[in-house]
């Protein structure tokens, strides 16, 4: 089981570093030359972007912030198989741009990963740099609220397009809109399945073989984002602590780690939402191969066809009054917007508790918007805002220690003030 986990990350390993020693030395001059935003990509190294000074969505860290990984768990986004290791958000349109992605860089073989909505800006004999046409700044408004508790009766996928109209609470405000205020685009695509070696009954798939398959068969219309949903698979009471599924169509092929209860990371999640990627053209078919033979519980699986038709518009209702003149300091970001209305800036910075905020001079209260990032409620006008970083605990931390000292001192003081009077006494 370690073994097979071990092939299929020591496989990408080896096609991460053949990919960056070739293409992103040429390529990065252009990145560092243009930075608006966010970079992705199918083929960056964990935290690698970090040392060329690129902002991209990777995380690999001891101590990662827990809205990030709530982020992941509620998109259903499978590319976390640790809870300190979060991949990208597995090349999603919608996702990336609220995140502010503004590049997908990728070999010239890997096209097919690239998003909706990009446009290639550069290319060296290895890699190409792809343009987000689409890509929100790194502050954006919003006119409408929807909370936390309605977003728990959505999938990954209809969560990621609320989030696009709608910017998620924890309460609801002035700013909450009535009914119907969010619509969803992605529909169910109907399919037939085939069974290798493997067997589906009572929400229970059984498989009798290591390598067995289900194929699917469909007519995935052109111009949509296919998506692939394990709904409630759950591979505790199994026997496995965790092992590795390949899901293939057409040219997209990626692969997702399910673990038990008895895994040391174990996340307890049951629903792996795939992108099967955007396609120009129609698809039929899809595998997926599993090369653990066990009894597993799943509820269904799904398959759906995200179309763009409205993509655009939703872009631009966010990006109509961004955040402007903005300026990254040591822990501090700045800016202003001009508001027509009263909205939400959503700041695509992870949220948490050590950041505080002023608006026109005054202090206003951060609040965590969309799981994992900073929003400010702004009232309608022209306003400067200033984001300010502190780790958590360190004013704090800073005055215990010189109470210490004084503490420490006064007693080193006392100390010597009753040597010095024994002294005199002698």
């Amino acid at each position: 089981m370690y073994s097979e986990c071990k092939s299929v990350h020591e496989k990408w390993g080896y096609e991460i570093k053949r990919f960056q020693d070739n293409a992103i030395r040429e390529l990065e001059p252009y990145l560092l030359k243009n930075p608006i935003g966010r970079c992705d990509s199918t083929s960056f190294a964990l935290n690698a972007a970090m040392i060329w000074q690129i902002p991209d969505m990777y995380s690999y860290f001891s101590i990662t912030n827990k809205n990030r990984i709530e982020f992941w768990q509620r998109m259903e986004i499978y590319k976390n198989n640790l809870s300190f290791l979060l991949y990208n958000t597995d090349q999603r349109t919608i996702a990336n741009t609220l995140f502010s992605a503004c590049y997908q860089l990728e070999s010239s073989n890997a096209r097919g990963y690239v998003p909706f909505g990009y446009s290639e800006v550069a290319q060296s004999k290895k890699g190409i740099i792809y343009k987000n046409d689409y890509a929100l700044p790194w502050g954006y408004t919003y006119d409408k609220v929807i909370s936390y508790e309605e977003l728990d009766a959505l999938n990954g996928l209809e969560r990621q397009e609320a989030m696009l109209q709608a910017i998620a609470l924890e309460q609801a405000t002035e700013h909450t809109a009535r009914e119907n205020r969010v619509n969803y685009d992605a529909k169910r695509v109907p399919y037939t399945a085939k069974f290798r070696d493997c067997e589906y009954k009572n929400r229970s798939l059984t498989v009798k073989r290591p390598n067995a398959t289900i194929d699917l068969n469909f007519a995935m219309p052109a111009g949509v984002e296919g998506y692939l949903r394990l709904h409630g698979f759950d591979i505790n009471d199994s026997g496995l602590e965790t092992f590795v599924f390949r899901v293939k169509c057409d040219n997209i092929q990626k692969w997702a780690q399910p673990t038990s209860r008895s895994h040391i990371h174990y996340d307890n999640r049951e629903n792996y939402l795939v992108n099967l990627g955007y396609n120009k053209a129609e698809r039929t078919s899809l595998t997926i191969t599993f090369p653990r033979s066990g009894t597993f519980k799943l509820k269904d699986i799904e398959l759906y066809a995200l179309p763009f038709t409205n993509y655009p518009a939703r872009v631009n209702a966010l990006r109509a009054e961004p955040l402007k003149n903005i300026k990254w300091g040591t822990n501090e970001l700045s800016g202003t917007v001009d508001l027509t209305k009263d909205k939400i800036l959503c700041v695509s910075v992870p949220y948490s508790k050590g950041w505080s905020a002023t608006v026109d001079g005054k202090e206003e209260k951060i609040l965590r918007g969309n799981y994992m990032f900073m929003a400010l409620p702004l009232k309608a006008g022209h306003h400067d805002i200033v984001f300010s970083y502190c780790p958590p605990g360190l004013k704090a931390g800073a005055v215990l220690t010189l109470l210490s000292w004084g503490i420490l001192a006064a007693m080193l003081w006392r100390d010597r003030r009753k040597d010095g009077a024994s002294s005199r006494q002698a």
